[in-house]
């Protein structure tokens, strides 16, 4: 079965008013990403604190291991400014999907990793 490739890597933070949408920042991370990395997978505010999960990334492995990522922005007056890419502490060679789900609050940020070394390596 093929990967789709999808390419949301920004993510857009909406003012939901009762009646209208308005966009009010953009997030994207500092680094260019991996094109299927899924930023945006997931999402939380807390305060001036947003967490993204992009549970595809590929950081740790140059190439097709889906070990996950998840970031953290803050914002600074009308701007966001990303204060940490939070990269898997414990991956393995393929699958983890760190950053799957994200929470936060105040100082607390959980983030999810379903599937921790359950999905076979290419051709596996």
């Amino acid at each position: 079965m093929g990967r789709f490739n999808l390419l949301p890597i920004a993510l857009a933070v909406l003012s939901v008013p009762v009646h209208a949408r308005e966009q009010i920042a953009w997030l994207a991370p500092n680094e260019v990403p991996y094109p299927h990395n899924r930023f945006g997978w997931s999402t939380d505010i807390s305060g001036d604190y947003i967490a993204v999960g992009a549970p595809f990334d590929d950081t740790l492995c140059d190439g097709n291991c889906d070990t996950g990522a998840a970031y953290v922005f803050r914002r600074v007056g009308e701007t966001r400014v990303q204060e940490v890419k939070i990269l898997n502490p414990e991956p393995t060679p393929y699958g983890d999907t760190f950053g799957w789900s994200v929470a936060i609050d105040a100082n607390t940020l959980l983030i999810g990793r379903p599937d921790k070394g359950l999905m076979p390596g290419p051709g596996g």
